[in-house]
Formats: structure tokens, C-alpha cells, sequence
């Protein structure tokens, strides 16, 4: 069954007529825009492509559905046009992303507010659960494009890098280990962990244990929490050390509610992807977003995604947009996400 992204596709070869070039327009692999080209054809029962000198060429056939192709586009472009016109009860643009909890989430969502400022009238949604969830959102078109903390499992997704955060231990500003500069290892072998464990198992607390017992540290972890808002909240009762992504902590530090501290043998690093559909062409405003992540990736230092939260409060307090480099506030479940995102909407 052909539908506008095969002929979109479709354009798109004609234009470069070059597959490859093509597949990095429309942010699909290669393989996927070659089998949109085969089931064209067999749709129709004609050959629309040949072998060129440095790519491909079109038969007269695919001259002449060429022509048609354009025009049904065009078509399309109008009607959207007109029912936009048309009023509120027209569907508006918009653009749906998705995210797991990943030392990037308060830069995600500083890049919403910024594109949200540069596109208005677009309907921007996040989508935040865990990692298998927003994966199945993605490919089941429900989400545009979701950055996550470990590379997707399903070959139909595609995946690029995105940063890189440290992860850091603190406790209470109140806690015995907050007034001693050099604690000893017999000081933290006495004092239980908070760890966050979410629904994806333990593999992250597991290497974290690891790390400490390769430097010495026979630590044990005496709560395991699904959010980073608990763990901070049972740090805050000094039930324990908390272990968090540095930019999750940090505006808390700043204020003085907690103390960071040099825990022996941590030095694990959360990295976060990019994910998008390998075969289902991006939509304009998922591209545009897309090339603002991938411009994070290439600028920004992989270790300093610090500073959103306290940029996510200046925007709610209308001082301005955030910083590139923003610290974040600890965002793990729906209602967490929808109040940021309510307090955002201020801005918007």
C-alpha cells in the first residue's frame, strides 16, 4: 500500500538521485529507502530507477510518476494549508517527544522551550517513562523522537550518541560524614547507600558496588529507590549516601541542602541516545528538533550537562530562556514530568 512517505521517498532519490544522500535528508537508513523504492515499484509494476555513474537515474516511467508524485504532494501541502487556515477545530502541528530517566533530561527539555520559542503554534508533548516503554512509543509512531540511557534493543530504531554525565555521591548538610574534609574508608563503610533502581533492573547499583569494592569500600545499599526525588528525599532524613547523576544533585548542593562527597571507586559515567525510526521518514519539526540534539552532542562538553534546573527556574520566574549548559530537576515519573512541563507552559 503506497502512502505519502513512500512518495516522499520517492522525491527525495529523484532529486539527489543518490540513495545515500537521500537517506541522510530524511533521517532514515539507507536499506529502508531502497525497500520503499521496491514496494513502489511492485506497486505499480514498473521499473522507476536504474544504475547511474555515481548513483541512480530515472527511467522514463519513473519520469512520468515522477510528475504525479510532485503533484500529489502538492496537494497534500495545500490541504494541510487550508484546514490550518480553517481554524481551531483543524489539527495543529506538533511534535511528541519521548524520554527516560538519563543525566540529559533537564537539557531535553531546555531544547523543547527553546524550540517551542522558535515554532509557536506547534503542539510540543513529552513522554517520560522507562526505557522498553518509550523504545515501543518510537516505534509504533506514537513518539517522533526520544533520547534514553542505553542504546535501543529493536534493529528498527536507530541510535547516535547523545552526552555524558558523571554520577556523584552526597549527603545531608546535616550528616556526621558533611563536617569531615577527608572522610576514611571506615567512615563510608558504615553508612548505607541510596541508590535509584528503576524498573530496569540492577545493573547500574550492581556496577556501582563494583566500583567501590575494586577501591577498597565494602558498602552496602540500604535503600533502593525508583525516583531521584526519593533518593534525595531519603538523604534529606539522613537514612543514607545518595548516588545520583552530578547535574540531578547539584542545584540541592548549591543551595546547601546537601554536601557533595569524593566516594572512593565511583566513576561511573551515564551516557544517553538519540532514537528515532530507521525506516519512517521524520516529520519537518522532528527534524528540526533532531538537528538541535545533535548540535548538543557536538558542542557541549560531554561531562557538563550541568545547569538546567536552575535554568528551568528562571523560565518559570520569566528571566529568560535557559542556558545552554542547565541543571536539571529530578524528572523519573509522569506527574514530576507534567509539573515542569506545567511550569514551562508559562513561558510558552
Amino acid at each position: 500500500m503506497v502512502d505519502l512517505d513512500h512518495l516522499l521517498v520517492f522525491t527525495t532519490v529523484a532529486r539527489h538521485r543518490n540513495i545515500s544522500r537521500a537517506a541522510e535528508e530524511l533521517h532514515i537508513s539507507q536499506p529502508a529507502v531502497t525497500k520503499q523504492l521496491k514496494r513502489l515499484e511492485e506497486s505499480y509494476r514498473a521499473n522507476f530507477y536504474k544504475k547511474g555513474g555515481r548513483g541512480v537515474e530515472l527511467t522514463p516511467a519513473g519520469r512520468v510518476f515522477l510528475n504525479y508524485a510532485r503533484a500529489a504532494l502538492r496537494q497534500h501541502e495545500r490541504l494541510k494549508e487550508r484546514l490550518l487556515a480553517a481554524g481551531p477545530q483543524s489539527r495543529p502541528e506538533s511534535l511528541t517527544v519521548g524520554a527516560s530517566q538519563s543525566p540529559s533530561l533537564a537539557l531535553l527539555l531546555s531544547r523543547l522551550t527553546a524550540f517551542k520559542k522558535r515554532r509557536p503554534h506547534v503542539q510540543v508533548s513529552l513522554r517520560t517513562n522507562n526505557r522498553t516503554i518509550i523504545e515501543k512509543q518510537v516505534e509504533n509512531a506514537e513518539v517522533d523522537v526520544a533520547v534514553v540511557n542505553k542504546p535501543p534493543s529493536s534493529r528498527s530504531l536507530a541510535a547516535e550518541p547523545y552526552l555524558e554525565e558523571p554520577f556523584v555521591a552526597f549527603v545531608s548538610s546535616r550528616h556526621p560524614l558533611a563536617r569531615k574534609r577527608r572522610p576514611s574508608l571506615k567512615d563510608f563503610a558504615r553508612v548505607p547507600l541510596v541508590v535509584r533502581e528503576g524498573k530496569g533492573g540492577k545493573e547500574t547499583s550492581e556496577q556501582i558496588l563494583a566500583g567501590l569494592r575494586r577501591a577498597g569500600l565494602n558498602c552496602e545499599i540500604g535503600i533502593r529507590c525508583e525516583s531521584p526525588e526519593a533518593v534525595k528525599m531519603a538523604v534529606k532524613r539522613r537514612l543514607g549516601l545518595g548516588i545520583l547523576y552530578k547535574s540531578t544533585v547539584e542545584p540541592d548542593i548549591r543551595e546547601g541542602v546537601f554536601r557533595r562527597v569524593h566516594l572512593p571507586g565511583l566513576n561511573l559515567i551515564g551516557k544517553s541516545f538519540i532514537v528515532y525510526h530507521r525506516q519512517r521518514p521524520l516529520s519537518p519539526h522532528a527534524r528540526e528538533f533532531l538537528a538541535l540534539l545533535r548540535k548538543d552532542h557536538e558542542e557541549l562538553p560531554q561531562s557538563k550537562v550541568a545547569g538546567a534546573a536552575s535554568g528551568l527556574k528562571a523560565a518559570e520566574r520569566g528571566d529568560g530562556p535557559p542556558p545552554v549548559a542547565a541543571q536539571p530537576y529530578g524528572i523519573a515519573d509522569h506527574e514530576v514530568a507534567r509539573a515542569a512541563l506545567r511550569a514551562l507552559s508559562r513561558r510558552w
